[in-house]
């Protein structure tokens, strides 16, 4: 629609200079910024419990086996259309919307893994595999993006009513040449969850 639309919340891979990560981490904190971990597991939430840590700054660990599975569920789910086959007005639950922009190596990152099952210790297990001559940082990214979106535990349901609200009322405005109203921010919960203050892991 035109909007400008500030950065909320961004979340940092710290696995790798660690230290300089979380500076920075700690010094935008009051901007959203969390210092993450990824972590295997399928009975990991994907986003744990948010801490602060000795470094300062907000650090909380991703599932990332179930933060993947997510991601690939709702790249499955195509655009919804009425019997005539025209597109259903949004919102449409768990669409997954790309940028314009994303080029076919975006696409090739983002789908580079496949569920396999392994055995350990002599029991089959699902782990992701990155498929032979693919990266898979677009991926990685987009797990760090869904987890940025969940930490701040927005009102969805409310924040789409009230989409739909403003749509109609500029429709009906423009039905009578009068010009729109300006958006109003939504009515939302504190924007992240709880922090703790035990600087354990």
């Amino acid at each position: 629609d035109g909007r400008v639309k500030r950065i909320v919340s961004n979340c940092i891979d710290s696995g790798y200079l660690s230290d300089k990560e979380y500076a920075f981490a700690k010094k935008h904190r009051r901007r959203n910024v969390f210092a993450t971990k990824r972590k295997a597991g399928w009975q990991r939430d994907i986003v744990g419990k948010v801490r602060r840590i000795e470094a300062g700054c907000n650090f909380f660990i991703i599932g990332v086996d179930v933060a993947k599975q997510r991601i690939y569920s709702r790249l499955d789910i195509q655009k919804p259309v009425d019997a005539s086959g025209k597109e259903l007005p949004k919102p449409w639950a768990g669409y997954m919307h790309l940028n314009q922009l994303c080029t076919m190596d975006y696409w090739y990152e983002l789908t580079a893994e496949k569920i396999t099952t392994k055995r350990r210790h002599g029991f089959p297990m699902l782990t992701w595999e990155i498929i032979a001559n693919r990266e898979n940082h677009k991926l990685d990214c987009e797990g760090l993006n869904l987890a940025a979106y969940m930490v701040l535990n927005a009102p969805i349901e409310a924040m789409a009513k009230q989409q739909a609200t403003m749509r109609e009322t500029r429709k009906q405005l423009a039905e009578k040449g009068e010009p729109a109203p300006p958006p109003e921010p939504p009515k939302q919960k504190p924007l992240i969850r709880k922090v703790s203050r035990n600087k354990g892991w």
